[in-house]
């Protein structure tokens, strides 16, 4: 099965099945003031990135690897719905 974006051009559609960094903070059972401390970055970062504004790549892998250590299972970025950075 192919993915294919909908809308307006440079916007993608939602994927079906794919969790949110909100889902997975929320499936660590992690405050953004944990999370933020776990992943070694500013709680404002952490909330930016939850709310799909972009973060520097560096600080995403950060956050992706600490709810990665907390769920117990490898994460990726591209794993991720939403979840936007700058290089």
């Amino acid at each position: 099965m192919f993915y294919r974006p909908t809308g307006a051009i440079g916007k993608a559609a939602p994927r079906p099945n794919v969790p949110t960094l909100e889902d997975l903070r929320l499936e660590a059972h992690l405050s953004v003031a944990a999370l933020s401390q776990k992943a070694g970055v500013d709680m404002k970062t952490v909330k930016r990135a939850i709310d799909g504004e972009p973060v520097q790549k560096v600080k995403a892998v950060a956050i992706v690897d600490a709810l990665s250590k907390e769920l117990d299972r490898p994460l990726k970025l591209e794993e991720i719905e939403g979840i936007h950075y700058a290089y």
